[in-house]
């Protein structure tokens, strides 16, 4: 493989590469809608606002509550993960990467499940790709809150300007900005390709 010499810049210094799992790296069916509404209600109940982290709710909701809840949620993200689609342009890339840079480190920060990201990456045979996933079950604070971004950082004692992140949305965005670290936006070409468009730098 031959980067373009855009994508060849921007992987150049960085030695930590820290992407986001959902609609970046992979995608499959969800009623993103009815999960947030189940969610906010199971908070409403509880005394909380918005949607929580599993972790959150591990140390603040009785068993039986959570055991509820969990159903919940994995029902909404595991239901159709047979439908999942990998960004394979990207995915080629970074495998590029791993394979020509042993010093880079690949990381996942994800508002998902810990086993729905075990689930994909098992489908399509990825899961030593990535040195560390830091998803719902590992931060108490999720995105636009830089919490797993800056766990990612402290894994490796890297400075933020260190590491790029791989996002899709203002949360990741926003994410990136708190945290220092500069922050491209995937956009999928018509020509199956894609190029990453920074939405902050420092």
């Amino acid at each position: 493989m031959i980067l373009d010499p855009a994508l060849k810049e921007i992987f150049a210094s960085p030695k930590l590469v820290v992407c986001d799992f959902g609609e970046t790296l992979f995608t499959w069916n969800v009623d993103w809608d009815g999960f947030r509404w189940d969610m906010r209600r199971w908070g409403e109940q509880l005394g909380f606002e918005g949607v929580q982290t599993l972790r959150f709710l591990r140390e603040h909701v009785e068993a039986e509550m959570l055991g509820r809840i969990l159903c919940t949620w994995r029902d909404y993200e595991q239901n159709d993960v047979e439908s999942a689609l990998v960004n394979r342009p990207l995915l080629g890339v970074l495998k590029f990467l791993k394979r020509n840079d042993p010093t880079k480190r690949f990381a996942i920060f994800s508002a998902n499940l810990q086993s729905t990201i075990a689930l994909i990456f098992e489908r399509f045979d990825v899961s030593d790709l990535f040195d560390l996933i830091v998803s719902s079950d590992d931060v108490l604070r999720g995105k636009p809150d830089p919490e797993g971004l800056v766990k990612i950082l402290a894994a490796w004692d890297a400075a933020p300007e260190d590491a790029i992140l791989i996002g899709n949305s203002w949360k990741d965005l926003e994410a990136g900005r708190t945290a220092g670290v500069r922050t491209y936006d995937v956009n999928q070409m018509a020509d199956g390709r894609f190029r990453l468009v920074p939405i902050w730098e420092r």
